[in-house]
């Protein structure tokens, strides 16, 4: 793959990750372990399943050195740490490697389990021309309580019903002519610290894919999801 068509793959890891402590006083949030895996080990190895040799950068601020230790400790190969000395924010990054040749790259939030097919993910970018795809899944939440709804002047009883809506995965596949024009306005060329919400508004509606990554995806973001994937990801 020559280098100006090559797809690159950015982890971000840096937060501090204040809803899982005390867990977080100790290790960062990507290398807490369910069933004797990390997110940071899902995800490299989800990657390399379908990219073996593109490059993957690893966004670090909180106990970076331990991500560094990790990193030898499991031999694992082709990824660069990326250190921030202050916080970034979730894009921030990004900027540090713009002038890398590549055509798209794949930003993903270091505390997912997942698994999904990125080749998938990658041709449907391309295919739609998209300057970005947002990776989407199903969200499923049950009320514990009876439901009363009206509709045409009359109220319909539902027993604890489930809601199921489409929410953001933390998955991201960017177009570098899209992020060299949003980093380079004159607003921005100065500015250091960037968030993914920030980047997205900036996209036109026709310029915006959506891609459902599938039901095999669990954010550790809380000590509830934390359990869950411990419950859950063994099954897989």
């Amino acid at each position: 793959m020559e280098k100006e068509n090559r797809i690159l793959f950015m982890i971000m890891a840096g937060g501090v990750g204040k809803r899982l402590r005390p867990y977080t006083y100790a290790l960062p949030k990507p290398l807490l372990t369910a069933n004797n895996i990390s997110p940071l080990e899902n995800c490299i190895k989800n990657i390399k399943k379908f990219y073996k040799r593109e490059k993957i950068y690893l966004a670090v601020c909180y106990k970076k050195k331990i991500f560094s230790n990790w990193l030898k400790s499991k031999k694992i190969k082709n990824v660069q740490l990326l250190e921030e000395k202050n916080p970034l924010g979730t894009a921030g990054s990004v900027k540090k490697i713009i002038k890398k040749k590549f055509k798209n790259i794949v930003l993903i939030n270091g505390d997912l389990f997942f698994k999904i097919n990125f080749k998938s993910l990658v041709n449907f970018h391309n295919k739609k021309n998209c300057d970005v795809t947002v990776g989407i899944t199903n969200n499923e939440i049950e009320i514990p309580y009876g439901v009363f709804s009206k509709k045409d002047n009359r109220f319909y009883f539902q027993e604890k019903p489930k809601v199921v809506n489409k929410i953001n995965s933390g998955i991201y596949l960017f177009n570098k002519k899209f992020l060299k024009k949003f980093f380079l306005t004159r607003k921005n060329r100065n500015k250091n610290k960037f968030d993914i919400p920030e980047l997205i508004k900036q996209v036109e509606k026709k310029n915006l894919g959506i891609f459902d990554i599938g039901k095999k995806w669990i954010d550790i973001g809380n000590i509830y999801d934390f359990k869950k994937a411990s419950r859950e990801i063994q099954n897989w």
